[in-house]
This record gives C-alpha cells, sequence and structure tokens, in this order.
C-alpha cells in the first residue's frame, strides 16, 4: 500500500510540475504577443505619421507651385532691385518662398522663351524640343537693407547647353520676366542676322514695345531703349566673333537702372 501511495504522490508531483511549465509558457507567450502587437501599432503609428507629413509637404509644394502667378513689376520698383542685384553685399541661394516660381517652373519658363527664337531660327531649330544636354539651376537673393518684400529681390540664374549651343538667362523669380540672357553659338547655326536689331530686342523681351523712345543705337549691333517710366533702360547687343576657321555668334540681353543713388 505504501508503494502504491508513494507512486500516487511522485505521479501528482509530476503532474503539477507540467502543469505550472505549460502554465509559464502560455503567460510568456502571451505577454510576448501583447509586446509584439503594442510594438507593431506603435511603429504603424509612426510610419503613418511619416507618410502624412511627406504627403502634407508635397501638398504644401504643389500649393506654392500654384500658388505663382506672373505680375508685372512696376518700373521702380524694377529699378531698385536692379540697383540691388548690382551694389548687393552677399549672393545668398535659397528655397522658393511663397508666390516664387520652383526651380521646373524656371527652367520651363526658360525653355518656352528660347522655343520662341528656336521657331524663327534665331537659335536652332534643335532647341524646340527642350531636350538639353545640360540645364543648370539656381534661385539665390542679395543681402541688402531695403524697404521691399524682400521676395522681389530673388532671381533664378539658369544655363542651358546643347551641342554647340550655350545660353544663360537671369529670370526675375515673382514675375518670370528674363531679365537678362546671353547667347553663344556657331553662325552657320543661326538665323539672328535675318533680323533687325530691335526686332529681335522685342522679341526677346516684349515690354520692350512699351518703350518711350525709338530705338537708339549706341554702336554698331548694340541697341538701347528706354522703357515707359524712364526708370530703366533694356539694352540688347548682336555680336560676331571670328576665329580662323568659323564665326560665332554673341547675343545679349540685359536691364540697366538709368540712374543709380549709390553713385
Amino acid at each position: 500500500m505504501k508503494g502504491i501511495k508513494n507512486k500516487l504522490i511522485t505521479a501528482a508531483m509530476a503532474a503539477v510540475s507540467l502543469t505550472v511549465a505549460f502554465g509559464g509558457w502560455f503567460l510568456t507567450k502571451e505577454l510576448l504577443d501583447r509586446k509584439n502587437a503594442e510594438f507593431l501599432s506603435g511603429t504603424g503609428a509612426v510610419a503613418l505619421r511619416a507618410e502624412q507629413t511627406a504627403l502634407l509637404a508635397q501638398e504644401q509644394a504643389d500649393e506654392a507651385a500654384r500658388a505663382f502667378k506672373e505680375h508685372e513689376i512696376p518700373e521702380e520698383q524694377m529699378r531698385e532691385i536692379l540697383l540691388l542685384w548690382d551694389y548687393g553685399a552677399k549672393e545668398m541661394p535659397h528655397d522658393p518662398k511663397e508666390e516664387q516660381m520652383n526651380m521646373e517652373q524656371a527652367i520651363e519658363a526658360g525653355k518656352q522663351w528660347i522655343a520662341v527664337l528656336a521657331r524663327r531660327e534665331i537659335v536652332p531649330q534643335t532647341l524646340l524640343d527642350g531636350d538639353f544636354d545640360r540645364i543648370t539651376a539656381q534661385l539665390s537673393t542679395v543681402e541688402a537693407q531695403t524697404t521691399l518684400d524682400e521676395r522681389l529681390l530673388s532671381r533664378w540664374q539658369l544655363e542651358y547647353r546643347k551641342d554647340d549651343v550655350d545660353i544663360n538667362l537671369t529670370i526675375h523669380a515673382m514675375s518670370g520676366e528674363i531679365w537678362y540672357a546671353n547667347i553663344s553659338m556657331m553662325a552657320y547655326s543661326s538665323l539672328a542676322y535675318a533680323y533687325s536689331s530691335e526686332e529681335l530686342l522685342d522679341l526677346m523681351f516684349p515690354r520692350a514695345k512699351r518703350s518711350i523712345t525709338e530705338a537708339l543705337d549706341v554702336y554698331d549691333g548694340h541697341l538701347t531703349k528706354i522703357l515707359e517710366e524712364e526708370d530703366v533702360a533694356v539694352h540688347f547687343y548682336l555680336r560676331t566673333l571670328e576665329t580662323n576657321l568659323t564665326s560665332s555668334y554673341a547675343i545679349s540681353l540685359w536691364l540697366d537702372p538709368l540712374y543709380s543713388d549709390y553713385e
């Protein structure tokens, strides 16, 4: 009897041990499952927040891009901006601000301007498709004391290159107007001399059509018009550069304040 009793006690103790072991395993698994669920829930929330933040940033960028509308800068302000560009202490690159062109818009504005010239073969017609070998773009402002809205001081400086053609443009970031252009190319690829200097000037800077004066020939190939408020002059210059083997054209457009407070 005593042997049977001992066997029963041993079996009971083994059963209790197995129950405790399995119970501990299930309890540990439950705790691990809960922790895992909490971790996944937390990281999911973090991922969702990051995704929402990225989406919001994109929406804000799209809204800022839509906010840009070309508007004409009054001549008095144009004159002040040109002076500050010339005499500003420091040029500082920056990201586009509200109502300014973004990079995509600036590059596209430059391409459209070039296409106008390409359709008339002033620059090669191969530039019509906007497929350039190289495009660079930088938005910057100048460090200066002024009562003007600081956003008015920003300009996009772009370079377009394809084959033998190199085009540099400066686009005012809030008006979308091209205030400076320099084009160099081989002479055989252009019909620029089929047009008068005044035709080319008015084509490259349409606002010049509202000038108060007839075009002024400063010297051969250099034309000047004074805009209607007499605060700014616009210049055009077409010249031929000869070498031993070939010749090339250089076409320049630039705006200039008629008088300076800094002199």
